[in-house]
């Protein structure tokens, strides 16, 4: 994937992760569904934890340049209800 950004949040069942992730250029949409499965398998196998992903068109998510001192807090969002 060229650009993703990751989105913890609750869900019916607890706490999930989605990995948004934009396909390279080029890639066919067709294509898609199977860069999905693969990245959701090697995410689980590495994490230890089922992770939801959804494939965006490019051009979808912000870019980030190398020194951008942001771009870790723009690539994470946290959606779930404070604690308390």
């Amino acid at each position: 994937a060229e650009e993703f950004r990751l989105i913890a949040s609750l869900g019916p069942s607890g706490e999930q992760l989605t990995v948004q992730a934009e396909p390279a250029p080029g890639t066919p949409a067709e294509q898609w569904p199977a860069v999905s499965r693969r990245l959701g398998d090697a995410l689980q196998l590495v994490l230890g934890i089922r992770v939801a992903v959804e494939m965006l068109p490019h051009g979808t998510l912000p870019r980030f340049t190398v020194g951008d001192l942001h771009a870790k807090a723009q690539r994470v969002q946290d959606l779930r209800p404070a604690p308390g």
